[in-house]
């Protein structure tokens, strides 16, 4: 363990992800306190407002607005904007900062139980091997037979267009090649000393599964479980961006997807024109941050973990 980590400290591109891997956690943790949500009556008017609302806002803005107050009046207030807004005056701060806890949720649970999936199902194959192990891995051959973006996709397509379904469409995608990755490991571990003398001890197929093969064959999954995780978020955001998420979340892929209308405008603020790129850039940004720190830091793990990268 400690050369592991040794090696990892070494590794420039792994820090590197590492620290950018961080960012984007810590952005998640902190969004109540970086961007709180305006109280629920505090709404502009939207007569008064109207035309300022519709109107994108280039990063640095401070705007004032009039809101109806809880006791009948209309008050003043005065939001800043440093991310600038969007077409219907979304504010892109907000949603970049909330859209990491969004997308780091995402990733977390369709990555992990996709996971826990493949492992249980891909140890239960290479143990017993036979008839289970033929009906699992062909099972496994056919989800892995369309390509999982494709899948989820298709599975999202006939349900509702919501956050919900597309994690239960990825998750249903995911899990047949973990599956396949813990199956090949298993059949090399198997075999190994301290298994055989499982079995000698009189210890059970679960208990050798569970307590011996599974915790060693954590290395590639690993490696798979932390590059997946840009990968899940990319492809979210991917669905999101072709308009199957539901309207208004704080979520990267839609927001790019509401900017991508803006690309080839020009809209006037304080009589000047702009290109309002930043309602698709900033969001991009951060997607580019989100999938490059896990896909550096993974591939710094395989780098450590892989005893025939290190020859």
């Amino acid at each position: 363990m400690r050369r592991s980590m040794f090696l990892l400290r070494r590794n420039p591109l792994a820090i590197i992800g590492l620290a950018m891997m961080l960012f984007v956690v810590m952005v998640a943790i902190l969004a109540p306190l970086l961007a709180p949500p305006l109280p629920e009556r505090l709404q502009p008017d939207p007569i008064i407002n109207r035309m300022d609302l519709q109107s994108p806002k280039p990063p640095g803005t401070n705007y004032t607005f009039q809101y109806l107050g809880t006791d009948g009046q209309f008050r003043s207030t005065t939001i800043s904007y440093p991310f600038g807004t969007g077409e219907s005056g979304e504010d892109i701060y907000y949603g970049v900062i909330w859209g990491a806890r969004t997308s780091l949720t995402i990733a977390i649970v369709i990555v992990g139980i996709a996971a826990l999936i493949g492992m249980v199902l891909g140890s239960i194959a290479g143990y017993y091997g036979g008839v289970i192990d033929e009906v699992l891995m062909r099972i496994t051959d056919v989800f892995l037979s369309i390509p999982a973006i494709i899948l989820a996709l298709a599975i999202v397509a006939v349900l509702t267009r919501s956050l919900e379904n597309i994690v239960l469409a990825m998750i249903i995608a995911w899990w047949p090649a973990y599956a396949r990755l813990v199956r090949g490991q298993v059949l090399s571990i198997k075999e190994s000393a301290y298994v055989e003398s499982a079995r000698a001890i009189g210890a059970g197929g679960g208990r050798i599964i569970f307590r011996h093969i599974m915790p060693n064959s954590l290395s590639p999954m690993l490696v798979a479980v932390t590059m997946d995780m840009g990968t899940v978020v990319l492809a979210a955001a991917g669905l999101s961006f072709i308009g199957f998420s539901q309207p208004g979340l704080c979520e990267w892929g839609r927001m790019i997807s509401a900017g991508s209308e803006l690309i080839f405008s020009q809209v006037l603020y304080d009589g000047n024109l702009y290109n309002p790129y930043w309602a698709w850039v900033i969001p991009g940004a951060f997607i580019f941050i989100f999938v490059m720190g896990f896909n550096l830091l993974g591939d710094g793990l395989r780098d450590v973990l892989d005893p025939r990268m290190r020859r």
